[in-house]
């Protein structure tokens, strides 16, 4: 959008400089807003929300997929947030270019404005700034969470399903809360090197992930951390069975040479 010079004095002390700056930045810091209050039931209700992270994958061998679905329970639209995860994964990450990927679930899935009144009740909102997959190398990654994340799962109203005659008054779930066709809102895959290319039994033991959710306003700040402990099995706990079968297998041969 063309901006139109200032040609006196007068016009500069009227300049609204907030209707400036979106002409300027093209109202990037809007792209993250829900633009309806009937997307959300509780608008103006204090946030409260309580990071959930959920292991798949306890145990796993060299080789396979860690699996972390991620819940954000609670209520309230924040005006900021903050996710973050850190893990120690590093020695035993996969050998690719991005070992690691958080995907969005059902949320990344709606990209066509159609789709809009599907996942919020009320009318449809505009700019909302799609969490898409996330990708990364490093033991950390860092993202804020569109604010559509925090809107009413349209599948539910007023704490129950719409199916549910009962009519039970509840908090609305918020979107980061519930999950669709088994897909979790958030969930973290990480992919980990074979046991042929780590050294023996160097990488077995626990490897902790912490997730942190940091959200509030300018005046007050809220966190909310959580941690699960992956499990590496090393070659033993492996095989832990091999030395059995060999003991079972001699007995049932003697067995039958003494027949």
């Amino acid at each position: 959008m063309a901006i139109r010079p200032v040609e006196s004095a007068e016009e500069i002390a009227d300049i609204n400089i907030d209707l400036l700056a979106d002409e300027v930045i093209g109202k990037v810091a809007d792209k993250y807003s829900v633009s309806t209050d009937d997307a959300v039931k509780y608008p103006n209700v204090e946030p409260n929300y309580q990071i959930q992270p959920i292991l798949k994958t306890p145990k796993i061998d060299p080789g396979d997929e860690i699996v972390l679905d991620i819940y954000v329970a609670g209520y309230g639209v924040p005006d900021i947030n903050r996710l973050s995860i850190h893990h120690s994964l590093d020695n035993i990450l996969a050998e690719e270019q991005f070992p690691a990927e958080l995907q969005s679930g059902f949320i990344g899935e709606m990209t066509d404005d159609y789709e809009i009144p599907r996942l919020l009740r009320g009318e449809p909102a505009s700019r909302l700034g799609l969490l898409k997959n996330v990708s990364f190398l490093g033991p950390e990654v860092r993202l804020f969470i569109p604010k559509v994340g925090f809107a009413d799962d349209p599948g539910i109203k007023n704490g129950v399903s719409y199916r549910d005659p009962s009519g039970v008054e509840g908090y609305p779930i918020p979107i980061l809360e519930s999950f669709v066709d088994d897909y979790p809102p958030l969930q973290l895959r990480i992919n980990t090197k074979s046991a042929s290319v780590l050294s023996r039994n160097s990488y077995s033991g626990d490897y902790p992930i912490n997730v942190t959710f940091l959200y509030g306003d300018d005046g007050s700040v809220e966190l909310s951390n959580g941690s699960v402990n992956v499990h590496v099995r090393n070659r033993t706990e492996r095989y832990w069975w091999l030395p059995a079968g060999i003991i079972i297998i001699s007995i049932i041969s003697l067995l039958v040479q003494v027949v």
